[in-house]
């Protein structure tokens, strides 16, 4: 799901998953299914990977706009 909503950002989900819609909403509906659920794969792969490196940056970008 990840690859197909990355390939079309701010589409509506029909467009991004045109044959498997109801599917997309069925799992983004599904209560079971947290935000931390999605993201432990990806939380796993960075520790491993920086697990590898001598010195990791956590470089954080505070800058807030105000276009009013």
């Amino acid at each position: 799901m990840g690859r197909a909503w990355e390939k079309r950002p701010g589409q509506p989900v029909p467009v991004i998953f045109p044959d498997k819609d109801e599917a997309a909403y069925r799992l983004l509906s599904n209560p079971r299914v947290t935000m931390d659920h999605v993201l432990e794969s990806h939380k796993e792969c960075m520790v491993e990977r920086c697990r590898r490196e001598r010195v990791v940056l956590a470089v954080q970008d505070t800058t807030m706009l105000n276009y009013s």
